[in-house]
């Protein structure tokens, strides 16, 4: 069952889907001990169903504590499974106490108004020129914290998991199975560092993926965790 200070927000994802229409997908997050989306609308925009985990981008402002001092983030870029740029805000529920219980989101697929503009100019320029112009796709804020990496939409754990691994090793000097534990233990602290261990069974997806066990994972993320204390 979803948080109970969660409930108000799930009656207003299909309002305002039907409100804004089907370029604006709506999604609300539980975040706890399962983050998930528990409540989605205009789903097509990024594929997503309800029970699939936070986007990367999400799970960054989790483990950064962007929403300590802020109450949303507003138009970054997000690219969803089929290429298209999307316009992406969040708002950051909490409780009482200030801890944070839920993400409703916002993500807007404009893809058919930069067609449409493209129609447009075609009636005053050559198409040559036209084919020429910059595609007017939407830039992450540099003033709202948000970061220059672009958001991506995973409907499952294992596809966020898959991702972030991806990208912690895409740089790897050797293979995984060559790697020294050191190598391996920055591999994690990477890992660590985008949050991806919030997402459940992280730790045995990552295990597998380095070649150790979970009780080495979960040694060397008490080792990086202690140090960062000191």
């Amino acid at each position: 069952m979803p948080n109970e200070l969660l409930r108000p927000y799930i009656a207003l994802v299909p309002f305002l889907g039907e409100v804004l229409g089907p370029d604006y997908e709506i999604v609300l997050h539980e975040i706890g001990a399962e983050s998930r989306i528990i409540a989605i609308a205009n789903s097509h925009v990024s594929g997503r169903e309800v029970g699939a985990p936070p986007t990367d981008k999400a799970l960054q402002l989790i483990r950064d504590g962007a929403y300590r001092d802020n109450d949303w983030q507003l138009n970054y870029l997000g690219i969803s499974k089929n290429g298209s740029a999307l316009r992406s805000s969040t708002f950051f529920i909490k409780d009482g106490r200030g801890k944070l219980i839920g993400l409703f989101c916002i993500n807007f697929d404009g893809s058919r108004y930069r067609e449409l503009s493209r129609q447009i100019l075609l009636l005053v320029h050559p198409d040559s020129f036209v084919d020429r112009l910059p595609s007017p796709e939407p830039r992450p804020a540099s003033d709202e914290g948000s970061g220059t990496n672009a958001e991506h939409f995973p409907n499952s754990a294992e596809d966020i998991v898959a991702e972030a691994i991806r990208q912690a090793t895409e740089n790897a000097s050797v293979p995984v199975d060559r790697m020294t534990p050191q190598e391996k233990i920055d591999i994690v602290d990477r890992l660590n560092q985008s949050g991806i261990f919030i997402v459940k069974g992280a730790v045995s997806n990552v295990a597998q993926a380095i070649g150790c066990s979970e009780a080495t994972v979960y040694r060397y993320l008490a080792s990086l965790n202690k140090k960062k204390l000191k």
